[in-house]
């Protein structure tokens, strides 16, 4: 397992569509805009609206092929896997847009949308279709659920697994039924929710975004895998995926590629496993 300094916090980092003029990419998991959030979550979004210049559906036509990787995994205990988006000196804050997270001062919001291509649409894809079910934070949850429900006709391919799938949800504040069908709250000791889930056997748990929730699993030995994206530039400062606490930890490079933007797409495990 790969281990972690305990956190508390699940604080949610939430990414976003950029705006018109800037690079959209419709069907990025959480890639919602707030001002598109709002507008869907009053029923306003008309068909076009979120749809970008690369159509999901045209671009990834053959995208099932992914999600048949995880079927040959052997019966037994099923693995977390947490995805995130990185900078080169570590930092996770506001990958999205300018104002999605300013804690600090951080002044460089948005820094991850210059670096989507067709590899790492791709990689997103795989992810979510290969997933057995989700782990999210409440932040990440609400933005999904005010989205993915009506999302249209050309961000199918993963609206669809993400409707149909498993949703887990670590949340102090909200309170069920949960809106979004096959949704249900993780209640109590996060840590023994999560090892009855993986104990179930079956395809792998992915988290997705809230790189403060993947802290907190990290931090009780339950992510089995970091998958990151880790872009080509250092940012100064702002919250990192991993703490400073002087630990020294040895994971093992599964499997990597480069991006045609210069982007790092890697997978690590714990050294071993």
């Amino acid at each position: 397992m790969i281990t972690a300094t305990p956190s508390t916090a699940i604080a949610m980092i939430q990414p976003a569509f950029t705006d018109a003029g800037r690079l959209a990419l419709a069907g990025v998991p959480g890639w919602v805009s707030r001002a598109d959030r709002d507008a869907h979550t009053a029923g306003h979004v008309e068909d076009g609206r979120l749809a970008p210049s690369w159509r999901v559906t045209e671009l990834f036509r053959d995208a099932n092929a992914g999600a048949a990787d995880n079927d040959r995994q052997e019966a037994g205990m099923r693995k977390v896997i947490a995805n995130e988006w990185m900078t080169l000196d570590g930092v996770v804050q506001a990958p999205g847009y300018a104002d999605e997270d300013v804690t600090g001062g951080f002044g460089h919001g948005g820094w991850h949308t210059r670096y989507l291509d067709e590899v790492s649409m791709n990689w997103v894809i795989e992810n979510v279709r290969g997933a057995g079910g989700y782990l999210l934070g409440r932040g990440t949850y609400e933005i999904f659920a005010a989205h993915w429900p009506d999302a249209p006709e050309e961000q199918q391919v993963l609206a669809e697994p993400l409707n149909a799938l498993p949703k887990y949800v670590a949340s102090t504040t909200l309170d069920e039924p949960l809106g979004w069908r096959n949704s249900r709250l993780l209640r109590g000791d996060i840590g023994a929710a999560v090892r009855a889930l993986k104990a179930e056997g079956g395809k792998d748990l992915h988290v997705i975004g809230s790189p403060g929730l993947a802290q907190t699993l990290m931090a009780l030995g339950l992510v089995d895998e970091l998958r990151l994206m880790i872009d080509p530039l250092v940012v100064g400062g702002g919250k990192r995926l991993f703490r400073d606490d002087g630990a020294l930890r040895s994971l093992r490079l599964a499997g990597s590629q480069v991006t045609s933007m210069g982007a790092i797409i890697a997978t690590y495990a714990a050294a071993g496993g």
